[in-house]
């Protein structure tokens, strides 16, 4: 009899879930729609600017997303590790101690992904007198400048990809230390199918890792001095470990016999 659920309340669909049991679900980012979306109302943070909460037709729904569905995974190309510089397509805030890492993003991610960025950008054009309070440190400027101008201070946590040098486009994600990520170790099995998940930690998130994630923003929209973006923050990572660090060339096996897994004969015998 199987031990593994249809649906995780944890967030990654087709796991079980790990710790911290919770009735959210995550949405897969090729279903969503973001005309859904609802922005709150903004309070103030300790930066002379403001958080903006948003969910799905009310602004308290907690949003998760996640990347892809399994056996399908994304692949994060570098490990984990703390980036000092703000912007600049991390969205990352200058000085966090968190460490942050990105996943690379199919076409149809990218364009979704794209589409929320836009709808945060033009809702803050039109709520900008809200979204950007005077302050000691906010530009008092700001409510003035062009829109276009005000859709340049966004900081994106996206990075566009390079099709002359291979390379797709990423997403920039955190890993919070005051509320650490679910991370679940897998392998993927001859017959199609994927081992029972079992706990792991965020050093299992190795170079070039095959990976299945779900993220929540970090408090919403965060306005301030240095503009205003969305930080995306790792809630649960499924790692498929024999399928991590599989770019590059392919080992050739030829004439290579491999011993059957025991635990797979049993099976494949008490299926026949």
């Amino acid at each position: 009899m199987s031990t593994t659920p249809k649906r995780s309340n944890d967030g990654i669909i087709g796991t079980p879930a790990a710790k911290r049991p919770s009735t959210n679900t995550a949405t897969s980012v090729s279903d969503v729609e973001w005309d859904g979306l609802a922005f709150g109302k903004p309070f103030a943070n300790k930066f002379d600017g403001v958080h903006v909460g948003f969910g799905f037709g009310d602004e308290r729904n907690r949003l998760t997303l996640q990347m892809t569905r399994p056996p399908d995974t994304v692949r994060a190309p570098f490990e984990p590790k703390v980036h000092t510089a703000g912007g600049g397509g991390g969205g990352t805030d200058k000085g966090s101690s968190d460490p942050s890492f990105v996943i690379e993003l199919n076409d149809a991610s990218y364009t979704k992904m794209l589409a929320f960025e836009t709808k945060v950008k033009d809702t803050a054009v039109a709520k900008r007198d809200d979204w950007f309070p005077k302050g000691k440190h906010a530009p008092t400027a700001r409510p003035k400048t062009s829109d276009d101008q005000l859709r340049w201070d966004f900081k994106s946590s996206i990075k566009e990809g390079n099709a002359d040098k291979g390379w797709l486009p990423t997403l920039r994600i955190g890993i919070s230390k005051a509320s650490p990520p679910t991370i679940l170790l897998t392998e993927m099995k001859p017959n199609g199918k994927m081992a029972s998940p079992r706990i792991g930690t965020v050093d299992d998130l190795v170079v070039n890792a095959a990976i299945v994630p779900t993220l929540r923003p970090n408090g919403g929209v965060w306005t301030g001095a240095l503009g205003f973006g969305v930080k995306w923050v790792l809630e649960t990572c499924l790692v498929v470990t024999n399928k991590s660090a599989t770019k590059g060339a392919e080992i050739d096996m030829g004439g290579v016999e491999f011993e059957s897994d025991e635990g797979e004969e049993e099976e494949t015998c008490a299926e026949a």
